[in-house]
């Protein structure tokens, strides 16, 4: 039986270990969608295998999303059920491969949770599938992959009770491919909801192995043709093919010849190579220490190649730096020469200084005006050239005027022109000390004296002179402020070019420099070329050591080369000839006893063999593909399903023996053909009657001994496809003999037609065509029929119903034995209530199930306990810890609580 299930990194579980042992019952407990359903659904991998049966929660099928949702770590996620039978406790365990595909393995040992974990100083380390594989062969537990869907099903299901399949079933069971009765009705005890009236009908065929049975007279016919068809071109294959038959024979021959051969060429060839491999192996050694030898040498030449370089390394730098010196005076030389004499040097740098202060002076006198905007610049000369415009016409008329000529002195012309101011003959009489007596038309001062005042007010007049030297500061003013207007709107420019007047006399300074410094530099430059030729010689001296060295150094480095090309010559003759001797192994030869005329001695005879050994190997292979083309021809048209040729020969030898009993065989079929049609007709209707009284004699009295809630009766009623019936029995009537195809001395017409019609249509009668069925309930003394595919009763109550309906088939298909107990999955036991718990727990302790229930609280009524509760960085179930075992608990005289 499914002692125990085990998820490990699966679905949202790191680990859950759910025992079926202890009790009768299980229920999950556990709030809505912590993973309940999805613990259980696993129990699809076990007892369906085939994935087209396989039906998950909310009516998922085994698609890739479900898969990945169970498995979603390839190698490392797990589905494990251990088994106990037979006393023996072995385990199945279920993985996704990298191509996601299912894997099956057998463990021979019962489930220990070490192998799984690793104890690591961080914690538990989860094993991958490999790892797991490698810790059980190390411990020598074995580890069987099941490869084929076959295999599987034949460790999980298997006929008796004398073996150690998961399930023990009776000979009721069909097997078929990836298909058995019991899987088939198992897949409605993981979903109850697709029990409809038709699924019904599906049950009860599968319970009284009739779910393939089917009828078609064209079939059978064509079978029977086909059957003399066959026969009759057998015996004409076996005819046309003698003569292809002695050729393949002699073909099997002569590979025989051929292979025996080649084994006695690749042992010979086998042994010469290692002899050889030796040989090749010591020479190569002889080679590596030669060069070894002489790599010590060269490193000592290297460190005299290495000091020898740096003193030349030295002097070199030395060289260059010396002809750096001498290219850049000799430079500075040349640029010297081509420079003005010294004088003219001076001069032009005086020039340009003179232009430097020129422009120095104008910018400084436009900063010591404070930088005066050009528009007040400019009304300042307007108003200069408004006062040289009236000087000027003031200078035209005083220099016309008489008393501006008076005298040359200035201090006599002020004195004159106070005389001659009206001011003067307004003075009183008493200052006139002579009258004027005489008069002319010359005027001198005349003759007359007058007194002049005291203090006679003497104005300012201004001589032509002095009007000329006034416009002409004048004029020096208006230049001035004109320069100065030129200076502020051309401030800029003058800067910068007074910035270019300043380079350009640095330019000259440094030329002057330079011209001052060209007897010191022919000097330096005579120096530098003498200490240029002694650095060179010194130089050249080292690069000739230097060279010899080299050349030591190179010959010792080619003899290295040399040695070392040899060793790896030898070194890829002793891997060539390893990679020959490969090849040659894994041709998978048996092993053979060397003959010693057959060994060869060199690498040129050793080559020669393995080349022999290459085409002997081709020709062996293609005389094979040459046999095997024959084998598959006359497999072809013999249609012997054998892969062995020696049995084929066999096989085929005594069918050539017994030509005259297949000619006999095919008269005999000729005369029996005509009789096939009544027979199977007959024996559909008698199959008929047998699965009618199955139904009403062990199926319904089955259900009549289970007590469901409040119904007092239930019974499944059969009725009869009328028509289809009354067809085969109007065909199974026939009357029929060898002496022709019909012989019907009373038979009427209309059963002919019934057969020709059936023969034309080529249609073929499933056994479920001959019947439907209703389901028959009684409530409260009212009889009703019921249609599964709806809701019968209360939910518990309709649950009840189709669960009892299963597992009564399948207690048909199985042993019922303790050791036999089938596990199986009842979802939100709340639903069913509290009367008719206890009877679908006795229903199942007394049928030899296992039932699960699961729900969000503890329902009373079972024995066993397992809690499911959320927790941080996935789920954890272990049937140690997270199990309440009612009976332990009653037994230790303490409350039903987790252990």
């Amino acid at each position: 039986m499914l002692t125990r299930l085990v998820l490990i990194n699966s679905c949202a579980y790191k680990m859950a270990e759910v025992g079926f042992e202890h009790g009768h019952a299980l229920q999950l407990v556990g709030p809505n969608n912590v993973g309940k359903s999805s613990l259980i659904y696993a129990l699809n991998f076990l007892f369906l295998v085939n994935k087209r049966l396989m039906n998950f929660s909310g009516q998922r099928t085994a698609d890739k999303e479900t898969l990945a949702h169970y498995f979603p770590t390839p190698e490392r996620s797990f589905i494990l059920f251990e088994v106990k039978k037979q006393g023996q406790r072995y385990c199945i365990l279920v993985h996704r491969n990298g191509e996601n595909d299912l894997q099956y393995t057998r463990i021979s040992h019962a489930y220990r949770r070490r192998f799984f974990f690793e104890e690591q100083p961080d914690g538990q380390h989860l094993r991958s599938y490999k790892e797991l594989a490698r810790l059980l062969l190390t411990e020598q537990i074995a580890l069987k992959k099941m490869e084929q869907a076959q295999e599987i099903l034949k460790h999980i299901y298997q006929v008796g009770d004398k073996n150690e399949a998961v399930v023990w079933l009776t000979d009721k069971c069909k097997m078929s491919g990836t298909y058995n009765s019991f899987n088939k009705v198992y897949r409605y005890l993981i979903n109850s909801k697709l029990i409809d009236n038709r699924a019904l009908k599906d049950i009860l065929l599968i319970a009284d192995s009739r779910d393939q049975d089917q009828l078609s007279y064209s079939r059978q016919n064509i079978q029977q043709i086909d059957r003399l068809r066959h026969q009759s071109q057998q015996l004409s294959v076996l005819r046309n093919i003698e003569a292809e038959f002695r050729q393949f024979k002699e073909i099997v021959a002569d590979v025989e010849g051929r292979y025996e051969g080649l084994c006695q060429q690749a042992a010979a060839f086998l042994a010469s190579a290692n002899m050889r491999r030796a040989y090749l192996l010591e020479q190569q050694h002889l080679k590596t220490q030669e060069a070894e030898r002489l790599r010590q040498e060269l490193t000592a030449k290297q460190a005299e190649n290495d000091e020898i370089n740096q003193q030349k390394g030295r002097l070199d730098f030395e060289v260059r730096q010396v002809e750096q010196t001498i290219r850049s005076l000799q430079q500075q030389q040349e640029k010297a020469l081509q420079l003005p004499p010294e004088n003219l040097l001076e001069q032009q740098a005086q020039n340009q200084q003179e232009a430097i202060d020129k422009l120095w002076f104008r910018l400084q006198e436009y900063s010591a005006q404070a930088h005066q905007p050009a528009g007040q610049l400019q009304k300042r000369i307007e108003r200069l050239q408004q006062q040289i415009s009236r000087k000027m016409a003031q200078f035209e008329d005083v220099n016309d005027w008489l008393i501006a000529h008076l005298s040359k002195d200035a201090e006599a012309r002020r004195l004159l022109n106070a005389v001659l101011h009206p001011d003067i003959a307004r003075l009183p009489a008493s200052h006139i000390l002579k009258p004027v007596s005489k008069t002319g038309h010359t005027l001198r001062l005349f003759d007359g004296e007058i007194q002049l005042p005291a203090h006679l007010g003497q104005q300012d007049i201004s001589s032509p002179e002095q009007l000329q030297e006034e416009i002409a500061e004048l004029q020096s003013a208006l230049s001035r402020f004109s320069q100065l207007l030129d200076t502020a709107r051309n401030f800029e420019a003058l800067q910068a070019e007074l910035q270019q007047a300043r380079a350009r006399q640095q330019a000259l300074r440094e030329q002057l420099r330079q011209a001052q410094l060209l007897p010191q530099w022919k000097a330096e430059l005579k120096r530098l070329q003498a200490d240029l030729k002694k650095l060179q010689r010194q130089w050249q001296e080292q690069d000739h050591a230097y060279r010899l060295v080299r050349e030591d150094i190179q010959r010792r480095q080619s003899a290295i080369r040399q040695l070392e090309e040899e060793a790896a010559a030898l070194g890829q003759a002793y891997r060539d000839l390893e990679r020959d001797q490969r090849e040659v192994e894994d041709m998978n030869l048996p092993l053979m006893e060397p003959d010693a005329s057959l060994m060869a001695r060199g690498a040129e005879a050793l080559q020669q063999r393995f080349a022999q050994l290459r085409q002997q190997r081709r020709e062996v292979g293609q005389k094979r593909e040459a046999r095997q083309r024959l084998f598959q021809q006359l497999r072809d048209k013999t249609q012997f399903d054998l892969a062995d040729e020696k049995q084929f020969v066999q096989q085929l030898e005594q069918e050539m023996l017994s030509l005259a009993d297949k000619q006999r065989s095919i008269e005999s079929l000729l005369e029996s053909i005509a009789v096939q049609f009544a027979n199977p007709a007959q024996r559909f209707l008698d199959a008929y009657e047998e699965f009618k009284a199955f139904v009403h004699n062990e199926f319904n009295r089955t259900m009549g001994e289970i007590q469901i809630s409040n119904l007092e009766s239930l019974s499944v009623q059969l009725e009869a496809n009328e028509r289809l019936q009354a067809d085969m029995r109007a065909i199974a009537e026939l009357s029929l003999t060898t002496d022709g195809l019909f012989r019907m001395p009373d038979h009427t017409a209309r059963r002919l037609d019934i057969l020709r019609e059936y023969l034309e249509k080529g249609q073929a009668i499933a056994f479920s065509d001959l019947f439907n069925l209703q389901l028959r309930l009684s409530i409260n003394g009212k009889a009703r029929s019921v249609n599964l595919g709806r809701q019968v009763e209360s939910d518990g109550t309709d649950r009840m119903l189709r669960l009892i309906i299963v597992m009564a088939v399948i207690s048909r298909l199985s042993h019922r034995s303790p050791e036999n107990r089938v596990v199986l999955f009842i979802d939100e036991i709340a639903t069913i209530d509290g009367k008719n718990r206890p009877q679908l727990v006795e229903f199942c302790r007394e049928h030899h199930f296992y039932p699960i229930f699961a729900a969000p609280d503890i329902v009373d009524g079972f024995d066993q306990y397992l809690l499911i509760q959320r927790q941080p960085g996935g789920l954890v179930v272990d049937e140690d810890r997270h199990v309440i075992q009612v009976g332990r608990a009653a037994t230790a005289g303490t409350q039903p609580q987790a252990s």
